[in-house]
């Protein structure tokens, strides 16, 4: 067994191997006894399999980080998209952080619960994790660390501000040095569960959403024109949906999908490839696998949202694409999760609701609910 304190460098602050003889694999054990020292790369050990040693990483982040993402697809066998987070997370990979945290927040059925979510499990933790590695390598006593802790838990019964600046790091270690709280907004502007966890705050936050009102234009059949856009937005496509029960989350019974199913809906297109080889074909798409081992590939499109009239700014939301799904019986194979969307699905019953989505002419994507 091994303990180790990692800094912002992801080298070695403190280390502490217990029982290094006797541990069960001994190969591991030699590489930690051996490379183990203050200041050193610290070592990542990385088990995706407990009957298959041969597929663990095990080395340094500069190592582990490629060999993650190269290893994205037995990450996405695992079934809970919070374990998922974990890797990207250790990855740093924007886009594949955003992707699972998008399905992470559909997850959520209160907004108050995915305030907290994204406060404290995101950006307070990261906040609190940066202050206590800077206070460690300054040599700061443990009682002293142990008052920065007690503060990021007393920050968790409030909001935490949109920006996580300099007086609010101050407030929960004023003991440190100006330069200090340099290097801990600077870590914090880069680290991918802080960043996003800012955006998806000040996004929902600068937003309130009104009670929804009667369109000003009655809800059409699926193929139906929506308003036009400014004609300084060109739209090079444009599909609608009428939203069913299913999508709305409303089915009487059984487990909700969480997602929309992209289909033919009236439109004179080939639903089985149209989303991910036409409306979809220019984003970064990232090939995976489900626990089935059928081939999966996923996008992360943001879209210029409006609900009910309402501008939410930019959401990052997923798109999913398994051509095994439609298995001969005409069966969808494209799907958009709710991720950010997920809260408003809730308070709103979006049932016989209008969902447009465009591909602009500039390579920008829109999405509108009415």
């Amino acid at each position: 067994m091994y303990t180790q304190c990692i800094g912002l460098d992801h080298s070695v602050l403190s280390f502490e191997i217990l029982g290094a003889d006797n541990y069960p694999d001994l190969e591991i054990g030699k590489v930690f006894r051996n490379n183990l020292s203050l200041g050193s790369p610290a070592v990542y050990h990385i088990t995706f399999d407990r009957e298959n040693k041969s597929e663990d990483l095990l080395g340094p982040h500069s190592e582990v980080r490629p060999s993650l993402l190269k290893n994205r697809w037995r990450v996405d066998a695992t079934a809970n998209p919070f374990e998922r987070l974990d890797f990207a997370q250790l990855a740093n990979y924007s886009d594949w952080f955003t992707y699972e945290a998008g399905l992470c927040e559909g997850a959520f059925k209160e907004r108050k619960k995915l305030l907290y979510w994204l406060e404290v499990t995101l950006l307070l933790s990261r906040a609190g994790y940066v202050l206590d590695v800077i206070a460690m390598g300054r040599g700061v006593p443990r009682p002293l660390r142990r008052r920065i802790a007690a503060n990021v838990r007393m920050k968790a019964d409030k909001p935490v501000p949109h920006i996580a600046n300099r007086s609010y790091l101050q407030s929960i270690s004023p003991k440190l040095r100006s330069k200090d709280f340099d290097t801990a907004e600077e870590y914090l502007s880069g680290d991918v569960a802080a960043v996003y966890a800012l955006r998806r705050l000040n996004e929902l936050r600068g937003y309130e959403m009104k009670e929804p009102s009667p369109p000003s234009l009655p809800l059409g059949q699926p193929g139906s024109t929506p308003p036009r856009s400014p004609s300084n937005e060109r739209i090079a496509a444009r599909w609608t949906k009428k939203l069913s029960a299913s999508d709305a989350q409303r089915k009487p019974s059984g487990n909700e999908r969480g997602s929309i199913t992209l289909v033919k809906a009236g439109h004179p297109i080939d639903w089985r490839t149209y989303f991910r080889k036409e409306f979809f074909a220019d984003v970064e798409w990232v090939l995976g696998w489900t626990r089935t081992r059928k081939r999966r590939e996923a996008a992360t499109v943001r879209f210029d949202t409006t609900v009910f009239g309402n501008k939410l700014g930019e959401l990052s939301i997923s798109v999913t694409y398994e051509p095994h799904r439609e298995s001969g019986q005409d069966n969808y194979t494209s799907l958009l999760h709710l991720g950010p969307l997920a809260p408003y699905f809730e308070r709103h019953d979006m049932t016989g609701r209008q969902l447009t989505m465009e591909r602009r002419a500039d390579g920008s994507f829109a999405l509108s609910i009415q």
